[in-house]
């Protein structure tokens, strides 16, 4: 009779090695998005491992495969759960303690996952993807130096290993020295073409750059292997709006806005695009999303106020100006529209004021709308562990 646990290895090996190649499981490239097979593969283990781990709740390597799974299908808190599982049963072994610290990565909780990060060094021999994981949780809390190390580490171990270049390369920007992390990230993206995070670096940084023709170029190229990545929609969209294609550009911005509601970048620079095409209503809906994910940013109640004058709602509009005077004092383009709809609604300025007889002033044409500040806003380079737009190995985030 075959042992239950020689059983489950032999299943568990089956499903998962099946879809991985020996570059794979050397840590030497970052995987594209799963295919359908992969992803019924993936499935059937996650079945599989829930009925072992019902009728065997004191295995802990049952637990610590589904935790991999989990992490795989974007579900780091149902990872963390289980390895906390397998850690319970069976606390020395150092790949349950790595499978924490990416789960914890994955939630964000960065120092937390340093520190099972450390703790997997000390139980098990160092691995490039351990060397990896160490470099990004040290430059994601500014220890830069052994960032350095850790990285350098993995590239002299696995010198194809692109995600490691990855963060060689953000740290190297972090560090002040673009140039260098621009060649870093090329060859990073050379020796891994699969994964979004380099695509979206290097758009971004070129837009930054105010080079917007490469930046589309590696936004587009990106898109061709990520189509849902909202990321690389919008820098495209920031692209072509410095290229002076605004039709083009506001498509790319409700694209991103689609794959990502809270992407309140793209929705400010939609409503810009919007506003400019005489789309009043438009863009006071995409202003109004900003206003729901981030209330701080600039001038933002000043363009809504703008919206609702030129709509015919005055008084909405004396609302948005007045916030906006709140916000900017010493701005006279508020306090000058703050005070044309307030002799529009035909309102006294103080309680001593007698309230005006003459007929208020008529609503400004459209062309006369105050378009100086509207600036679309660019995302900095978010020199940080990207976002799970695509998948990818990593279970990262990246623009708000």
């Amino acid at each position: 009779m075959i042992p239950p646990r020689a059983l489950f290895f032999f299943f568990v090996g089956t499903l998962l090695l099946a879809g991985c190649t020996a570059d794979d499981r050397a840590g030497t490239r970052i995987p594209p998005l799963p295919k359908t097979d992969a992803i019924q593969r993936r499935e059937a283990a996650l079945k599989l491992l829930s009925n072992l781990a019902a009728r065997n709740p004191s295995a802990p390597d049952i637990f610590y495969q589904r935790a991999r799974l989990y992490l795989e299908t974007a579900q780091p808190e149902k990872a963390l759960a289980d390895v906390a599982r397998a850690i319970e049963l069976k606390g020395n072994v150092g790949n349950y303690f790595q499978v924490k610290a990416e789960a914890l990565r994955a939630l964000g909780r960065v120092p937390d996952a340093l520190e099972a990060a450390r703790q997997v060094e000390i139980l098990e021999a160092g691995t490039p993807e351990l060397y990896v994981l160490l470099g990004d949780l040290y430059q994601q809390t500014g220890q830069y130096a052994p960032a350095r190390q850790y990285l350098n580490r993995a590239v002299q171990a696995t010198p194809y290993n692109g995600e490691a270049v990855y963060f060689q390369a953000l740290v190297t920007a972090k560090t002040g020295d673009t140039t260098t992390a621009l060649g870093q990230f090329r060859r990073g993206l050379s020796l891994n073409p699969g994964y979004a995070a380099t695509y979206q670096q290097l758009a971004s940084i070129h837009n930054a750059l105010n080079d917007p023709a490469t930046a589309r170029q590696f936004s587009e190229q990106g898109l061709k292997r990520f189509p849902t990545d909202a990321t690389l929609h919008f820098q495209r969209g920031l692209s072509l709006q410095k290229l002076a294609q605004p039709d083009s550009a506001l498509m790319s911005y409700q694209r991103a806005i689609a794959l990502r509601p809270q992407f309140y970048e793209a929705s400010f620079n939609a409503g810009i695009l919007a506003f400019r095409a005489n789309n009043l209503t438009g863009a006071l809906r995409h202003f109004e999303n900003v206003l729901r994910q981030n209330a701080k940013v600039p001038q933002l109640a000043y363009f809504i106020g703008q919206c609702y004058e030129y709509l015919g709602n005055p008084a909405k509009a004396l609302d948005f100006y007045a916030q906006a005077q709140q916000e900017a004092p010493g701005d006279y383009r508020m306090a000058q529209a703050y005070g044309r709809v307030l002799r529009r609604l035909d309102v006294p300025t103080s309680y001593n004021e007698p309230r005006t007889t003459t007929a208020a002033p008529l609503l400004p044409q459209r062309r006369s709308a105050d378009t100086a500040l509207f600036r679309p806003i660019q995302i900095r380079p978010r020199l940080s562990t990207p976002k799970p737009d695509s998948g990818g190995r990593l279970v990262p985030r990246l623009p708000k």
